[in-house]
């Protein structure tokens, strides 16, 4: 029997930063082994990311006034050099212990749910191949800065083709991911369509003139869905990463967001374009996260000043575009005026019919 064909293809603006899969069985320490009493009325507040020392300090202070208590959630890169912040914060959290046997274990990704239904597998990326969102496709790991744990699940794991940077850890990897049937590439002219498992390790990537070594995502994904048309005419899912809009924004570099931008509109048209023919395919464009919340110009004097109020990731919403060629499989209330950005996750499990 032919199966129907369905594909699926998502491209990310940006980079995930939670969906790197938990830790598998832990236990609580024994003093979290009975609930705490919790009062019938409460807010819970809980602040994300830092600590940044111009607001941390500012906001611990107003907690303190208040004698309230917060949950904080840390970026680990942040901690250095602010120890006495860290400190600060620890003293102002509010520790409501839980009665769970298990903290959390590895999730089924949506890769390995397509591989499970028996269709092709691919990530693209300009960051490299270890980074959170191709690390959060193709690999389960306890942290996103465990690069040797990522590579290593990405030998064992399901994907058909990898395409990114490269890095020494790759480099050292090569014979364990040919051992496993994958051939190992560097650079452009290398790429061997008929290859039945590829990874493709550059030294580096570009947002515009892409070279043989430094290829752009438009570049990389115009190949990667060649190659998936030839080997997976059932149906694949292609994950298409540009990382560096979030990069560039986070140094409030507008020009070079811009270029990676633009880039990326390249890649969208351009797979627009090639499957436009084809039935039961899905184009799926969206971001987990804005950054530098960039605001418009109101006159042509603020066009010669930074239009970035921030350089990190704000609360401000995000779009999200789909192209449909499926005749039935996503329930219509799946595609709100606004969603969460896990909603994604159950999206591309109905495109799949999985």
């Amino acid at each position: 029997m032919t199966r129907k064909k369905r594909r699926a293809l998502l491209c990310m603006l940006a980079v995930p930063l939670l969906a790197l899969a938990p830790r598998s069985e832990e236990s609580l320490p024994a003093s979290a082994a009975e609930p705490a009493a919790v009062p019938e009325k409460y807010v819970a507040l809980t602040f994300d990311d830092g600590p940044w020392p111009e607001t941390t300090e500012q906001l611990l202070d107003g907690l303190a006034e208040r004698g309230a208590k917060a949950t904080f959630f840390l970026i680990g890169e942040q901690l250095a050099g602010h120890e006495d912040t860290v400190r600060r914060m620890y003293q102002a959290r509010i520790n409501i212990p839980m009665q769970r046997k298990e903290v959390a274990k590895p999730q089924e990704t949506n890769l390995e749910q397509a591989k499970a239904a028996g269709y092709g597998v691919a990530v693209v990326t300009t960051d490299v191949l270890s980074g959170a969102t191709p690390a959060c496709f193709s690999a389960h790991a306890p942290d996103r800065t465990l690069t040797d744990v990522i590579i290593s699940s990405q030998i064992a794991g399901s994907a058909d083709l990898l395409m990114g940077r490269g890095s020494q850890q790759y480099t050292n990897a090569q014979a364990r991911f040919e051992a496993v049937g994958f051939r190992f590439f560097s650079a452009m002219d290398q790429l061997d369509m008929n290859a039945s498992r590829l990874i493709a390790a550059f030294p580096s990537t570009s947002s515009e003139n892409g070279t043989n070594t430094a290829p752009t995502l438009s570049m990389m994904t115009e190949f990667a869905v060649r190659y998936m048309e030839q080997h997976f005419p059932n149906g694949y899912i292609l994950i298409a990463e540009g990382a560096y809009m979030d990069k560039r924004s986070h140094e409030n570099n507008l020009a070079g967001m811009m270029r990676h931008m633009r880039n990326f509109d390249i890649t969208v048209e351009s797979v627009c374009r090639t499957l436009s023919d084809q039935q039961g395919v899905a184009v799926l464009v969206t971001a987990d996260h804005e950054c530098g919340g960039l605001k418009l110009a109101k006159n042509k004097s603020e066009l010669d000043r930074s239009l970035y109020t921030s350089k990190h990731h704000t609360a401000v919403d995000v779009p999200y575009f789909i192209r449909l060629q499926i005749a039935a499989g996503v329930p219509a209330d799946y595609f709100t005026e606004r969603m969460d950005n896990t909603d994604i996750y159950r999206i591309m499990r109905s495109l799949l019919g999985v």
